[in-house]
């Protein structure tokens, strides 16, 4: 379930229950069908996500003017983690390689929480 996934977010595990709470209320299911984005390449997006069930695909798709796969991730990954943490639009593109369930993790409220749990400002 939900909360299971949220507990394998390695920098989750030093937070007050009540973060963890909130962050567990601020997360949503996602089913994505096969080949649809879940994330593109240099949009403004905190969000971070984690594979519940299928399989992604990571793109570059600047590279003169083409696609570059760049790997594939799986269940219990987590996505979008480097642009949160750097404040950053997104680095690569991802898309379903088959019919997903992601857990899509709220950027705002998390970047709220990171402003109150000093667990979580990183």
């Amino acid at each position: 379930g939900k909360a299971q996934m949220l507990s394998q977010i390695p920098w989750l595990e030093n937070v007050s229950k009540e973060s963890f709470h909130q962050i567990k209320q601020s997360s949503h299911e996602l089913l994505v069908p096969q080949d649809s984005h879940i994330i593109r390449q240099n949009e403004e997006n905190e969000s971070i996500y984690i594979v519940g069930r299928g399989t992604v695909a990571i793109f570059d798709e600047n590279h003169n003017g083409h696609t570059v796969k760049l790997g594939e991730a799986g269940v219990g990954s987590i996505l979008g983690e480097i642009s949160f943490c750097l404040r950053q639009r997104r680095t690569a593109s991802v898309k379903a390689t088959c019919p997903s369930l992601l857990y899509r993790v709220d950027g705002r409220a998390l970047r709220a929480l990171a402003d109150r749990d000093p667990a979580l400002d990183r």
